[in-house]
């Protein structure tokens, strides 16, 4: 719009842009003063005049977006300064386009961010978005530009409402998809667990009407199931085969290698009869063609003949077992020189031998009892099992024996997560000679 040399910008639909000031009562004279001769005429000199009647009664109050309520001629002449002051809003060209761009940017940067990130980093990221908004808006007003940032905010607002449900319902989706799989994994491992220990031989019914000696043994997993086993077996009518193992690591991995560690070692004892040590070179080369993990088995075990006492053992890398014979305390094994197996594929392991005294017995264990912890993350140790084995009277079965370790260990970690596996074989031989052999 022209008027002499002042140039106003106009919308295409000729709509002009009000930059609304706050009210100024310098802006207005009384008609009554200027027509009593009470105003200098020296007030209105090179001023335009608006002439305008105002009141409650002629509903010619304006309402502006600054919350002020002005009259209508107020508002004309804010429009006259706005155009001698050359200080205009302007709506830009395209403006919706602008307002679109903004909407989709913003859009975008929400469906990116919020699945991606928690659920406080997504909040804080849809906050500066709309922070990011209004800043565009405002550094837009500053320079007499007006852009619709309520719009784009309107819409990010929903934009987010919808990510944010969609990732909520796949996140619970995830949820139950991972409790159902937790659940099939749950019983799986149960069900592994089951056939793990059904594995192992219960020597209380193997051994229920045998006189000459006395076994008992416990196997706990640290987890579900684990790598510690024993087996125990009669060679023949007069030969007691028993072994303890511990596979290195824990979980499913160690459970499968025990029971293949377990069964080839048995088998191949039991193959031999005699000479422990060849069983371990035998099962040492065995059971390495079957470990494309590289675990190891430290492993003891003993063939024990009932009638005379005599007990040939080896040990592989294993926790030297207890002895304890009648009146005298209990003393350990010496420690093996020889590795666990599958860690040196030709080493010889060799035989000792050991005559046992009637009623002496046996204690074989795992690091499972030696390295328990308790809260503080302090060691069974070795004193305390030779402590509880002191305690144990002249008179205790294997069972009894095994039952005053497990609850000193329990009592120890009182209630901490079990580090290892933990387990306890015990042997009485009591030195009876049955009549015909």
């Amino acid at each position: 719009l022209h008027l002499g040399d002042i140039a106003v910008p106009t919308q295409g639909d000729g709509e002009l842009w009000l930059y609304f000031g706050r009210h100024d009562p310098q802006r207005v004279v009384s008609a009554a003063e200027l027509l009593d001769g009470r105003l200098a005429p020296q007030v209105l000199r090179n001023k335009l005049v608006l002439v305008g009647v105002t009141g409650l009664g002629l509903l010619d109050r304006k309402a502006t977006p600054l919350g002020e309520s002005v009259p209508g001629v107020e508002i004309h002449q804010q429009i006259l300064e706005q155009m001698f002051g050359i200080e205009y809003l302007r709506r830009p060209y395209g403006a919706p386009w602008i307002e679109a761009g903004l909407l989709l940017i913003a859009g975008l940067l929400l469906v990116g961010a919020v699945p991606a990130l928690r659920v406080w980093a997504s909040a804080t990221s849809f906050g500066a978005v709309l922070l990011g908004l209004l800043a565009v808006g405002l550094v837009a007003f500053r320079n007499g530009l007006l852009v619709d940032v309520a719009s784009p905010g309107l819409g990010v607002v929903l934009v987010f409402g919808t990510v944010l449900a969609g990732t909520l319902a796949e996140a619970d989706r995830q949820r139950r998809a991972m409790r159902e799989a937790a659940a099939r994994v749950a019983g799986e491992l149960q069900a592994a667990r089951r056939i793990q220990m059904g594995l192992l031989p219960v020597p209380e019914a193997l051994f229920a009407n045998e006189e000459r000696f006395a076994l008992a043994a416990l196997l706990e997993p640290a987890r579900t199931i684990g790598g510690d086993f024993y087996d125990c077996a009669m060679i023949d009518a007069d030969r007691l085969l028993f072994v303890v193992g511990d596979v290195s690591g824990k979980g499913l991995p160690a459970s499968l290698f025990m029971a293949l560690s377990k069964t080839l070692l048995k088998s191949t004892a039991m193959r031999i009869g005699r000479d422990i040590g060849a069983a371990f070179i035998r099962a040492n080369a065995e059971i390495g063609r079957e470990n494309p993990e590289g675990l190891f088995v430290t492993a003891f075990a003993g063939i024990l003949d009932v009638r005379t006492g005599i007990l040939e053992y080896s040990n592989a890398g294993h926790e030297p077992p207890y002895s304890k014979q009648p009146d005298a305390p209990p003393k350990r094994f010496e420690i093996g020189d020889g590795p666990p197996l599958c860690v040196l594929e030709d080493h010889s392991y060799t035989t000792r031998y050991r005559q046992l005294a009637p009623g002496e017995w046996l204690c074989l264990l795992t690091d499972g009892v030696t390295d328990a912890m308790d809260p503080q993350g302090r060691l069974y140790g070795v004193e305390r099992v030779e402590a509880v084995l002191q305690g144990v009277s002249e008179s205790a079965e294997p069972n009894d024996i095994i039952r005053a370790l497990h609850d000193g260990v329990q009592q120890f970690v009182h209630g901490a997560h079990a580090s290892d596996d933990l387990t306890l074989l015990c042997l009485r031989w009591r030195g009876i000679k049955l009549s015909g052999r």
